[in-house]
């Protein structure tokens, strides 16, 4: 056992020399990273967040803006609340749409490369995590236990494999950790301030970690170094970021609910916590620490070793101790930071819909501080450190949901109650990771939704020229069809004046000239496109319909929350909604 708990401790500090051969476990899990986030990425079609990052990518590519409009197709997911005056969209940051771009201009576009930028930021964010732990917990045992634990997690790999800001918020978040904790120089300070700005253009709720981790030095000694130069970066930040906060002030409003008591923010909060640790290990990470750390203040021989310890053993524990805490220090602060402001500014409602992918960084930050809880627990002992990580890693005992076993399983939130569990209505898919034998066989099957079976009949049925009417899914359609879609913009839609200005064609006000109508009658009027009163008033002019196709309704073609997802096979794991009615096709005339 002596002999074993050495050989843990010689793997843990090497030289320099021999960092090549010591890092071979991070090739590994990186290799096989690349088979779970690369394998079939441009197979299945884009949902509608995806569908909106590519359109409004390749509008980049033509006109060098997000705009909605390209001269054939309005394409805006909000109903022009979040465009100006020159129907530019102002509802989010630009960067997801500028680096989707730079993949089509380099690459072609396809759904490959519409995901391809956010696949690398995923790889990427495995190995900075990785690093994080090498570099300032000194600790390699947490940093291949981290990146383990992150590269087994479903919620983490569907992010990956999406067209949308979720990996790239999650690497930027951990990259600004990383420049945090070298803040020491003006080179260093500019780095900070580049990750911080880059951060925040990939979505606003970035602000709530940078403004964690600038406080750090103001609120803990051990961060006192790192003052001086995070007031040297905070002017550089707010210069690049808050003149977009007051161009894009009318656009956010549409998105942003602020808590108005105490009462609502405590509750959006523990939404927020629910989200967090039904998806993350982040619960038993805290018991292996707790339990952990009370084993080891009972252990007297442990004191006595520690005493007899050279004058050099214990300086070097001492800083990788010292390290280890700021890094978990450090963790903390951009955790909180993130989960104060989606508490601040989103309904329940939306947190319950949208999990963490407005602070995707959660996920890989957890599985951080779930190795170092690993590692910490396991002091050299091999098999209990491989215990701990299949135990995290492939049952859910880490998480939140066998632990509310008296919660029913609800397709919808309990309004009701103050927060709302997701829990799956089989007993083994709350025991066990079933997701990641679900998400593996999805990488090898096709997992056709709605929307791509909609999309296969226009290209298979359509002229180039039809005009289409839809009442969801607009933007991955027009991506897969190219086809003019009409009847996008109401006379009641903020931007109606602007687009009437712009001189766009009729089709796009009304349902004039329109050879195809989809119902996506689970939808209903959807964002202001009620399908069913344009085919009554066609039916009344005494214009021909005729019902050509109907497909099963799925809803969503490939979400990004595994509490709502579809995976091949039409495998749900959370409870599903039944009786949805079919999607129907019309020709007119």
């Amino acid at each position: 056992m002596a002999e074993r708990r050495r050989c843990f401790v010689a793997w843990q500090i090497v030289s320099p020399a021999d960092h090549w051969r010591t890092h071979w476990p991070i090739v590994l899990i990186l290799a096989a990273a690349a088979f779970l986030v690369l394998a079939g990425l441009g197979r299945d079609r884009l949902w509608a967040d995806e569908g909106d990052t590519a359109v409004l990518a390749q509008n980049i590519l033509q006109t060098g803006l997000p705009t909605a409009w390209d001269g054939v197709t309005f394409i805006d997911s909000d109903a022009g609340e979040r465009l100006n005056d020159r129907l530019i969209t102002i509802g989010h940051p630009w960067l997801q749409y500028y680096v989707t771009a730079l993949s089509f201009a380099l690459f072609g576009k396809s759904e490959l490369t519409a995901r391809l930028p956010f696949a690398i930021a995923a790889l990427a964010t495995i190995g900075l995590i990785y690093w994080l732990a090498i570099r300032w917990a000194r600790d390699r045992p947490a940093a291949i236990a981290s990146a383990v634990l992150l590269t087994v997690c479903v919620q983490f790999l569907l992010f990956a494999r999406q067209s949308r800001y979720y990996s790239l918020t999650a690497f930027l978040a951990c990259l600004l950790v990383l420049q945090f904790m070298r803040l020491r120089s003006w080179g260093t300070t500019l780095a900070f301030a580049a990750t911080a700005v880059a951060l925040f253009h990939s979505h606003p709720s970035g602000l709530g970690a940078i403004a964690a981790l600038c406080a750090l030095p103001f609120v803990s000694a051990a961060f006192r170094p790192q003052r001086p130069w995070v007031l040297r970066a905070m002017p550089i930040v707010a210069a690049l970021t808050l003149p977009w906060l007051a161009v894009a002030a009318g656009g956010y409003g549409e998105g942003t609910v602020l808590a108005g008591s105490l009462t609502v923010f405590a509750a959006r909060l523990g939404q927020f916590a629910i989200e967090w640790a039904s998806v993350t290990p982040i619960i038993g990470a805290g018991l292996i620490y707790v339990i952990a750390r009370r084993y080891s203040e009972t252990q007297s021989g442990r004191r006595r070793t520690a005493a007899r310890a050279s004058v050099s053993n214990r300086t070097t524990r001492g800083e990788t101790a010292a390290g280890r805490r700021d890094l978990v220090f450090a963790v903390t602060a951009v955790i909180a930071g993130l989960a104060f402001v989606i508490a601040a500014t989103q309904t329940r409602d939306f947190i319950w819909m949208s999990g963490v992918r407005y602070a995707a960084a959660v996920v890989p930050l957890a599985a951080l501080l779930a190795g170092l809880a690993v590692s910490f627990a396991a002091r050299g002992r091999w098999a209990v450190w491989t215990t701990l990580v299949l135990v995290l890693g492939l049952t859910k005992f880490g998480r939140l949901t066998p632990w509310t076993f008296w919660e029913g399983p609800w397709a919808h939130r309990d309004r009701e109650a103050a927060v709302t569990f997701h829990n799956p209505e089989n007993v083994l898919d709350r025991l066990l990771r079933t997701s990641q034998l679900a998400y593996v066989r999805s990488l090898l099957h096709e997992n056709l939704g709605t929307t791509s079976q909609i999309a296969d009949f226009l290209n298979a049925h359509a002229t180039p020229r039809d005009v289409v009417i839809t009442n969801y899914g607009w933007e991955p359609l027009y991506f897969d069809t190219g086809l003019p879609q009409g009847s996008k913009v109401a006379a009641s839609s903020p931007a109606w004046a602007a687009a009437k200005s712009l001189g766009l064609p009729p089709y796009v006000f009304s349902a004039r000239g329109a050879r195809w109508i989809v119902w996506r009658r689970a939808w209903g009027p959807y964002r202001g496109i009620a399908c069913g009163r344009i085919l009554e008033q066609l039916r009344r002019d005494g214009v021909p319909v005729t019902l050509v196709a109907t497909i099963p309704e799925t809803l969503w073609e490939n979400r990004e929350n595994v509490h709502f997802r579809r995976f091949a096979g039409g495998r749900h794991i959370f409870p599903w909604f039944e009786g949805l009615p079919p999607a129907e096709i019309y020709r007119v005339g």
